[in-house]
């Protein structure tokens, strides 16, 4: 297993070295903690190298990433996430375009399509507020989100923020660099 100085950048061989371990890194001389890895990172990764059946599984921390506001997410996982967003997008507009279709009572219809369009808002905002916390900035600034007509701005303006900007490269008052899993 390889690790990546979160200070430097360097690539450290970190063989036999359990997670949440100390190390030291051997360029720049800083310590930092071997990431908590208890289950595979991603989807379809095999649950075990040396397993002859290759089981793959759904990591069970996934859902509370995607709606955790805390801690911190770089460029790459912010692009990652918004096109898990736009997936969930393109569900939540399927399930509303099929309650419609159905013809139920307007109220009905209300209760059983807002539910997938409020998680599907949780998620962005999840997603944008981890980001805000990796430049350095309150998640509170989501809530410009509430003035009408400026929020057209404030979201172009964040998006582009978020996408374009770096990230602090050493810990800040939200956590740790975030781990580079590629």
């Amino acid at each position: 297993m390889n690790l990546i100085c979160p200070h430097c950048s360097q690539t450290l061989s970190a063989d036999g070295v359990p997670s949440d371990t100390k190390v030291n890194c051997a360029f720049c001389k800083n310590d930092f903690l071997t990431p908590h890895i208890t289950q595979p990172l991603l989807v379809g990764y095999p649950a075990q190298a040396h397993d002859a059946k290759r089981e793959y599984r759904v990591p069970e921390g996934l859902f509370r990433k995607l709606t955790s506001f805390r801690g911190r997410i770089d460029r790459l996982q912010y692009f990652y996430g918004l096109l898990l967003k736009i997936g969930l997008m393109f569900v939540a507009g399927l399930i509303v375009i099929m309650v419609y279709s159905i013809g139920l009572p307007e109220g009905l219809t209300l209760m059983l399509a807002l539910p997938p369009c409020l998680f599907v808002i949780w998620v962005n905002m999840s997603l944008q507020a981890r980001r805000l916390h990796d430049m350095g900035q309150s998640g509170f600034w989501l809530l410009l989100y509430l003035i009408p007509i400026l929020n057209y701005v404030f979201a172009l303006v964040i998006y582009i923020a978020c996408l374009a900007s770096e990230g602090n490269k050493k810990a800040n008052r939200y956590g740790d660099q975030p781990y580079r899993i590629f």
